[in-house]
């Protein structure tokens, strides 16, 4: 097993000091799975988004940043994935988002 990640990962933390500690939590855990971290998005394979929805500028700024990482995904849409986690996931329980933002990956609650 080589020592040197083959998928790199980009992540944005909206929000809160809360979601800065439960992006450091999945930081930790991609390191641990030998997956490495970037902070330039042109070297990653995965936008990683921890988002916010505690007020309606937070969901705005949820949804813009979103839309950011599916713009940079259709660049390479073949090798490039979104992952959106956070509280957005688990304020839109009738899935507004996931419905209009189809382009991402994979979307994960706060507990998942």
């Amino acid at each position: 097993m080589s020592d040197v990640p083959d998928k790199f990962v980009n992540i944005i933390s909206l929000g809160c000091p809360k979601n800065f500690v439960d992006t450091e939590v999945m930081a930790g855990t991609l390191l641990q799975n030998n997956i490495g971290l970037t902070p330039y998005e042109d070297d990653a394979n995965i936008m990683l988004v921890n988002t916010c929805a505690f007020i309606p500028d937070a969901r705005s700024e949820a949804s813009d940043t979103i839309q950011h990482c599916i713009d940079w995904k259709m660049e390479d849409p073949d090798t490039r994935r979104i992952v959106v986690t956070g509280c957005l996931n688990q304020w839109d329980i009738d899935g507004v988002y996931r419905k209009k933002m189809p382009e991402v990956d994979l979307w994960l609650g706060t507990d998942e």
